[in-house]
């Protein structure tokens, strides 16, 4: 008998959302009032990170929403691993940078937890 694949649960999908969606607006916070150059122009690097983590985590939304518990799961750890840990320490809302990662690394483990428990 052919199995239909499920639909993942509802509310891992919703994390993810609100992890990109956090991710997306602390990004551009952070390019258009702390990297400034010195004519008032966004650094090139800042506004590079700003368009790549944003969309790695809408990546990660696109993945959860298809049920690919792995990539979304990638799309946390890519996230988290070299900036997402620099910036967790920090004060006020740069804090944020990190956190949204961290949403998106739980996301993608209550889908791969949902994926195993379909199998049993």
């Amino acid at each position: 008998m052919p199995t239909t694949p499920c639909r993942p649960a509802l509310a891992p999908r919703l994390l993810a959302l609100v992890s990109a969606l956090l991710s997306t607006v602390v990004w551009w916070r952070l390019v258009w009032t702390s990297a400034l150059g010195p004519g008032g122009e966004s650094i090139p690097p800042a506004i590079v990170a700003a368009l790549l983590f944003p969309g790695l985590a809408w990546a990660g939304v696109v993945a959860a929403h298809r049920g690919a518990a792995l990539v979304t799961l990638l799309a946390g750890l890519i996230g988290l691993m070299p900036v997402g840990l620099y910036f967790l320490p920090a004060p006020g809302p740069l804090r944020l940078i990190g956190v949204a990662p961290l949403l998106m690394l739980a996301a993608g483990v209550w889908l791969v937890r949902d994926l195993r428990r379909e199998e049993l």
